[in-house]
C-alpha cells in the first residue's frame, strides 16, 4: 500500500502517476483537437463526404457531373444505402449521427474525426504499452497527441483519420491474442471496421495472415479465432453485397475497387484516374519532413536500431509499398502514423535509457522539452492559428508545413449564409433536381416533413441568393449545394442568373415569387476556381453590378481580410422605396 499525501481523502483510490500523466496527455490532446474545431474552412474531399453524410445520400450534386446510383435508377434500390459509390460507409454513418446530435454545421461535420483522434492517442498508448512498457505507451500517446500531422488528420474530415486508431487497435488485439485467444474477436472487429472505413486498410491484412501461418498456426484451431472470422465476414457483408449488386446492375464494382483494378467504367469517368507509380513522391513527403518533422524522423531511425518487433518493420514496409503503388502520401499517409509513432517512441526511449544515469541527463531532458515545444509550435501555427508566423521569416519557414488548416474565409461565408436563412426562414417549396427522379422524390418528401413539423411557417422563399461560382468548388459544394439539395433553397450561380435574365428583365424570377436577389461576389483571394475564373460573361456582370449598386455587407476571414462582398438588388425598386 502506498502512503497518502497530506489532505487526501480517506478511502479515496490512489491514482498512479502513470495514469495521471495519461489523463494529462488526453486533456492536452482534447484541447488541440477541439479548439475552434469549426473554424477552418471545408475546402477539400471532406466537403463531398460531409455533404453526403447529412442525409446519407450518395449524390455528388449538379455542378460535379459525377454519375452516382441515384442518377442510374428511377427508384432507389434496397442495396444503395449499404455503401457509397467511391468509399465504404462507416465514416458517412458516423457523420450522419453527428449531424443529428450537433446539427448540420461544421462542428457536427468534424466531431467524429476529433473523437477518433482522441481514440488514436489512447490506442497508441495501449499499443506502446503492449510492445514494451508503460513508459513506451506514454511516450507514444504524448507524441501523437501533439504532432502536427496526426492533429491535422483529427481536425479535417478525411476518411483516413478513422484508420489510425483502427489500425493501432487491430495490431494491439492481435498481439494480445497470442496469450488470450478471446482477443481474436476484437481483432476481427477492428479489421472489419477498417474495411468499412477505407480500402487502404487492406495493406495490413497480409501482415496478420503471414504472422498466423508462420508463428501462430495453433490459433487456427481455436474457436475464438473462427468466431472472429465470422464476425469479420458479417461486418464486411454490406460492402460485399453492394459491390455484387453494382456489378450485376452496372457491370463494374464501386469506384474505389475499379480504380485499384485499373478499370475505367463510364459511370465513373469523372472520378477514376490512372494509377500513378511515383515512388519518388512518397520519398519526398517523408524525407522533406512534410508529414513527420525531422526530429521525429531522426528518433524513428534510432528506433529502427533498437531491435523493433518484426511485425512493426513489416507493417511499415507494407504501408510504404501501398503508398508507393498508389503514388501519393497526403492524407493517405495516415496508415503510416501508428508505425512511425511507435518507432519514434522506441527511439526516444533508447536515447533516454542511454543517458538517464549519466551527466547528460539534464541535457536530454532539455532536448525533450525543446522537442515538445517545437512540435507544439508547428501544430499550433498550422492548425489553430489563422495568423501564422510569416513564411518569409526564418521562424515561419521552420514551422510551416503543407498539412495545415485553411483560413481563406469560407467558414465565415458559411456563417453568413446560415444567418441569412435564419432571417429569411420561409420554407422553400422548390424542387431543384427535377431531372433525377430519386432526388426529386426525396426533395418532395423533405418538403412535406418540414411543413408537417412547422405548420404555421411561411411557405415560399422570396429572396434569391446568387453566388459567385469562381470561388473554391469544394467550399461551394458544402455551403451552397448542400442547401440546394437538402433544404431545396433557391440559390443560383451567377452564370445561371445571367442566363435567366438575358432578355433584360427579371420576369423569370418575379413570376416565381422572388422580390430581390442578394449576390455573393468573391474577391481575388477567393476567386480561385481555375476552370471558370476568366469566364468573360461573369467578369462583365460583376463589374456592372459593382458600378450599379454599393455593397451592403462584407465577409472577412479570420485574418481580417475582406474576401466576399455582398450586394443587394430589388427586382422592383419602386416597391422597396
Amino acid at each position: 500500500m502506498g502512503a497518502r499525501g497530506p489532505g487526501s481523502i480517506p478511502g479515496a483510490p490512489i491514482v498512479k502517476l502513470e495514469n495521471r500523466i495519461l489523463i494529462g496527455i488526453l486533456i492536452f490532446a482534447t484541447v488541440l483537437r477541439f479548439w475552434n474545431l469549426p473554424g477552418p474552412d471545408i475546402v477539400a474531399d471532406d466537403a463531398t463526404y460531409s455533404y453526403r453524410s447529412v442525409g446519407y445520400v450518395d449524390f455528388m450534386a449538379a455542378t460535379n457531373l459525377q454519375s452516382t446510383p441515384p442518377s442510374w435508377f428511377e427508384r432507389e434500390h434496397w442495396w444503395q444505402k449499404l455503401s457509397f459509390h467511391d468509399a465504404p460507409p462507416l465514416v458517412f454513418i458516423a457523420q450522419n449521427i453527428s449531424f443529428k446530435i450537433f446539427g448540420v454545421n461544421q462542428f457536427g461535420a468534424r466531431v467524429p474525426f476529433a473523437l477518433m483522434g482522441l481514440l488514436a492517442v489512447y490506442s497508441l498508448y495501449l499499443l506502446g504499452r503492449q510492445v514494451k512498457s508503460e513508459r513506451l505507451g506514454l511516450i507514444a500517446a504524448g507524441l501523437i497527441a501533439i504532432s502536427n500531422y496526426p492533429v491535422w488528420l483529427s481536425r479535417i474530415g478525411f476518411l483516413d483519420g478513422f484508420l489510425i486508431p483502427i489500425i493501432a487497435l487491430s495490431i494491439y488485439f492481435f498481439l494480445r491474442a497470442k496469450d488470450a485467444h478471446r482477443n481474436y474477436v476484437w481483432w476481427a472487429v477492428m479489421c472489419g471496421l477498417g474495411m468499412l472505413t477505407k480500402y487502404t486498410f487492406l495493406f495490413i491484412l497480409p501482415l496478420f495472415f503471414f504472422w498466423l501461418l508462420l508463428y501462430r498456426r495453433e490459433s487456427l484451431r481455436t474457436r475464438q479465432f473462427w468466431l472472429g472470422i465470422c464476425l469479420f465476414l458479417v461486418l464486411i457483408s454490406p460492402i460485399v453485397t453492394y459491390n455484387v449488386k453494382m456489378y450485376q446492375t452496372r457491370g463494374h464494382f464501386d469506384a474505389a475497387i475499379s480504380t485499384m483494378l485499373g478499370h475505367k467504367p463510364a459511370d465513373f469517368a469523372g472520378l477514376t484516374r490512372e494509377k500513378e507509380f511515383e515512388p519518388s513522391r512518397v520519398g519526398q513527403e517523408l524525407i522533406t519532413g512534410k508529414a513527420f518533422s525531422y526530429p521525429l524522423l531522426i528518433l524513428a531511425l534510432i528506433g529502427l536500431t533498437s531491435s523493433p518487433p518484426g511485425w512493426l518493420v513489416v507493417g511499415l514496409l507494407l504501408a510504404l509499398l501501398e503508398l508507393i503503388t498508389i503514388g501519393a502520401v497526403g492524407w493517405i499517409g495516415a496508415i503510416l502514423v501508428p508505425f512511425i509513432i511507435i518507432l519514434t517512441s522506441l527511439g526516444a526511449e533508447k536515447v533516454w535509457l542511454k543517458f538517464n544515469l549519466t551527466k547528460y541527463k539534464k541535457l536530454i531532458l532539455a532536448g525533450a522539452g525543446l522537442l515538445i515545444l517545437f512540435e507544439l509550435s508547428v501544430t499550433i501555427q498550422n492548425q489553430l492559428a489563422p495568423r501564422k508566423a510569416t513564411s518569409e521569416s526564418l521562424v515561419g519557414k521552420i514551422l510551416e508545413t503543407d498539412y495545415s488548416a485553411s483560413w481563406q474565409g469560407y467558414s465565415e461565408l458559411e456563417t453568413w449564409v446560415a444567418n441569412f436563412y435564419k432571417t429569411n426562414n420561409a420554407i422553400s417549396n422548390t424542387v431543384t433536381y427535377t431531372d433525377v427522379k430519386q432526388l426529386a422524390d426525396k426533395q418532395k418528401e423533405s418538403f412535406l416533413r418540414e411543413i408537417s413539423a412547422n405548420p404555421y411557417s411561411k411557405i415560399g422563399q422570396e429572396h434569391l441568393l446568387v453566388f459567385d461560382e469562381r470561388m473554391d468548388w469544394f467550399a461551394s459544394f458544402w455551403i451552397i449545394e448542400r442547401r440546394r439539395f437538402y433544404k431545396r433553397t433557391p440559390i443560383h450561380m451567377i452564370s445561371e442568373f445571367i442566363d435567366k435574365t438575358k432578355d433584360g428583365s427579371f420576369s423569370f424570377y418575379k413570376d416565381l415569387g422572388f422580390v430581390d436577389a442578394t449576390f455573393i461576389i468573391a474577391r481575388d483571394q477567393t476567386d480561385n476556381n481555375k476552370q471558370i475564373k476568366e469566364r468573360e460573361n461573369i467578369l462583365i456582370f460583376t463589374e456592372l453590378l459593382k458600378k450599379t449598386v454599393a455593397p451592403i455587407d462584407q465577409i472577412k476571414n479570420a485574418k481580417g481580410n475582406t474576401v466576399f462582398d455582398i450586394y443587394y438588388f430589388p427586382f422592383d425598386p419602386a416597391k422597396n422605396n
